[in-house]
């Protein structure tokens, strides 16, 4: 029975994992959504909201970290404990916060939930990519993604709905039961997928061939994608300055999210055609949204729908590209450069488009131009 069981078992996995992402997701955006204000009412400081993107970078700095150890202590056990031990920090976390008695511990679970988020990362995507044999890798992180989303509109609806009607810790008291769903799924995964092939395998050495060469040029391209375009928070923080009002912001938020979903299904599929072609639609959507921010600053709405379209297509065949072209042996080192090079790129844009956008202005395009033609020339030279 077991082996009449196993061709559609990878499948099986893919749904499982893909529906802990969205339950996962209403937890966390949901959590998020009203993290805010809640800052504020516990005494908290515009500084300290702001301070609270710190951990989105320290989020992709944990990947490399993750994705590093998971190379180093090769077994599928350690594989899936560091998948399990993720998300529980990432799912307790928002919960918590209803206790919260003051701003301090509220920020220190803000930042925990996303460490929680890029310990977990590097492994579930390896799981991911080797489920994807039969599928397309690409359509597999575009679903993926898609239901990644779902998540992300829906929790926060869920949320503001608690909220509303008993008040705002309740808001966040509410996020437990998609976060119990979450883990009770990800139980399934595990036990349908206990022996991971990536775990199990010899362990290359990252520098002894041309592939996990080509990896580090690749994974660097995507992650320094970054770069090219202010993220969300900051972009976000321009428009408030320039007089957009909160509302219509959390509503270009939502709309961007939609379009993420969208555009991760699309270019998925595609990448499973065009490889080359796809990637290099990344790294020129991110160079898209910061010429849209750079240029039209009076409609944040361009902007909005390019950012969206950016993060779907890093997140699909972003994550695609490492499983595709890295071997078996190395995926681990794949993951972990890629968030290493997306930690950097986050720093680097968040310095750009903040202390060199407001000297430079328009002028700024310069500097744009010659770090678009430079990861360009770097994706090529990883996938000649």
């Amino acid at each position: 029975m077991l082996k009449e069981l196993r061709p559609g078992r990878p499948l099986f996995v893919f749904l499982l994992l893909s529906f802990v992402s969205l339950f996962a997701d209403m937890t966390y955006e949901g959590g998020r959504s009203i993290s805010g204000p809640y800052l504020e009412l516990l005494g908290g400081t515009a500084l300290v909201a702001g301070g609270v993107s710190l951990g989105d970078f320290l989020g992709y700095l944990v990947r490399g970290v993750s994705g590093s150890l998971l190379s180093k202590y090769r077994s599928s056990l350690f594989y899936w404990s560091l998948v399990f031990i993720g998300y529980i920090i990432n799912l307790i976390a928002i919960p918590l916060l209803a206790f919260a008695g003051y701003w301090d511990t509220a920020f220190i679970l803000l930042v925990l939930e996303r460490i929680g988020k890029g310990l977990r990362a590097p492994a579930r995507d390896i799981v991911l990519g080797e489920v994807a044999e039969g599928i397309g890798v690409g359509k597999v992180y575009g679903i993926h993604e898609v239901l990644d989303q779902v998540g992300a509109v829906a929790g926060p609806l869920l949320v503001a709905w608690a909220a509303t009607i008993h008040g705002i810790r309740w808001g966040f008291l509410v996020t437990a039961i998609p976060a119990g769903i979450a883990l009770i799924l990800l139980l399934g995964a595990y036990l349908l997928y206990p022996s991971i092939r990536e775990a199990e395998a010899e362990a290359k050495p990252f520098l002894a061939t041309g592939a996990p060469r080509a990896t580090i040029m690749l994974a660097s391209a995507i992650g320094l994608s970054f770069i090219l375009a202010p993220h969300w928070i900051l972009g976000s923080y321009y428009y408030s300055v320039w007089g957009a009002s909160i509302a219509s912001i959390g509503a270009l938020y939502s709309m961007a999210m939609l379009v993420d979903a969208f555009s991760a299904i699309v270019f998925g599929a595609l990448f499973d055609k065009y490889p080359f072609q796809s990637l290099t639609i990344l790294v020129l959507g991110a160079f898209a949204a910061g010429l849209l921010f750079l240029f039209i600053p009076q409609s944040p709405l361009p902007y909005a729908l390019a950012w969206g379209i950016f993060m779907g297509l890093y997140e699909s065949i972003g994550r695609a590209g490492i499983a595709k072209y890295t071997p078996i042996g190395s995926r681990a080192q794949g993951f972990a450069v890629l968030g290493f090079a997306s930690a950097v790129g986050m720093l680097v844009s968040g310095l750009q488009w903040s202390i060199l956008y407001d000297a430079l202005g328009h002028s700024l395009l310069t500097l744009q131009v010659i770090e678009l033609l430079g990861l360009l020339l770097l994706l090529y030279k990883a996938l000649k």
